[in-house]
């Protein structure tokens, strides 16, 4: 006879009821903001599930187009491109889905003799010490990675200059902080070797705003909105909190 050895990952017994979890759903729905585009203002609707469900009683098929090049602008022209060349011979796209496999492909990580191992953001690069271990290696790498999909994301919402995100910006320090909310999602954290032991800055741990670690407010912002918002909120509390953090850190390097 088989014996079947079952390795859970949890006791089924210590799971909440679906009435807790559906009011946990409901209680962090309430917290989010849906966004408006141009595209639901055009059509009256409030969300991509209501466009939907007016199409499917209208009867229309709906129709998407997957399209990516190397940079946002080439993208988001290409957006237009489509919409407007289609809408003029009088067809539509409903909905854009958008390929980045392409968009970082030309990042360098560089060994170097430089213990600091900084990035460069202008060449897309970043050092790593060379005597690294291959774990340390991979974990720096997939800080650096983070920071520079962080700072693509950003540049393209608020269009500011890079020279804002370095130190001692406030624009860096939310930078630096926001690993660690990413990182915590399980298909980072599980392949980062070093995320239980501490991915950020060590001083951000023990840093609170409001009473509260400032890492588990990030958290908490991002966990509950969408990137944009978590981006303005974060950014808002990190800026009425500003000469409490920077005293922090000051206290965390001076001793």
């Amino acid at each position: 006879m088989t014996n079947i050895n079952i390795k859970r990952r949890f006791q089924e017994q210590e799971l909440p009821d679906m009435k807790t979890l559906q009011a946990e759903v409901d209680k962090i729905a309430g917290q989010v903001t849906i966004g408006e585009t141009l595209f639901m203002k055009k059509h009256g609707v409030k969300s991509e599930g209501e466009y939907k469900k007016k199409m499917a009683a209208q009867g229309r098929v709906m129709k998407h187009s997957h399209i990516g090049w190397n940079s946002w602008e080439s993208t988001a022209e290409g957006f237009r491109h489509i919409y407007k060349t289609l809408e003029e011979s009088g067809s539509t796209v409903d909905r854009f889905g958008v390929s980045l496999d392409d968009s970082f492909n030309d990042m360098e990580g560089r060994i170097s003799f430089n213990p600091i191992s900084p990035r460069y953001l202008d060449e897309r690069a970043f050092d790593v010490f060379w005597l690294n271990s291959e774990r340390g290696a991979l974990g720096m790498a997939l800080h650096e990675i983070i920071h520079f999909v962080w700072f693509r994301a950003w540049q393209e919402r608020f269009r500011d200059s890079q020279e804002e995100y370095e130190r001692p910006s406030l624009k860096w320090i939310l930078s630096e902080m926001v690993v660690d909310p990413i990182m915590r999602d399980p298909r980072l954290s599980q392949i980062n070797p070093y995320f239980a032991d501490g991915c950020v800055y060590d001083y951000f741990y023990k840093m609170t705003v409001a009473d509260r670690p400032v890492l588990e407010v990030l958290d908490e912002l991002m966990r509950t909105r969408s990137m944009d918002s978590f981006m303005d909120d974060a950014f808002a509390l990190l800026s009425e909190h500003e000469s409490e953090i920077r005293r922090q850190i000051a206290q965390a390097e001076n001793g």
